[in-house]
């Protein structure tokens, strides 16, 4: 999976010290790409961690996926 710059990520392995015992999911904000090495900055966190492609994935918010679809749907009823 490619990476850019702003894209919205959660963290599933590699979890700096500092985030452990935060609340899951684990979110982010790209900030760069280096190579193989993703730079990160956590939620409300002013420092930065890097990571490995496999150490993160794209984060979709399902509230507003589903928000979406319900728009869709009522829309097509309304038809």
């Amino acid at each position: 999976m490619k990476f850019k710059k702003g894209d919205k990520v959660e963290i599933i392995s590699n979890i700096p010290f500092g985030l452990l015992y935060d609340s899951s999911p684990l979110l982010g904000t790209v900030i760069s790409v280096d190579g193989f090495y993703i730079i990160v900055r956590p939620r409300y966190k002013r420092y930065t961690a890097e990571f490995y492609e496999n150490e993160i994935k794209q984060y979709k918010n399902i509230k507003k996926e589903r928000k979406l679809k319900l728009k869709h749907i009522n829309k097509v009823q309304n038809d």
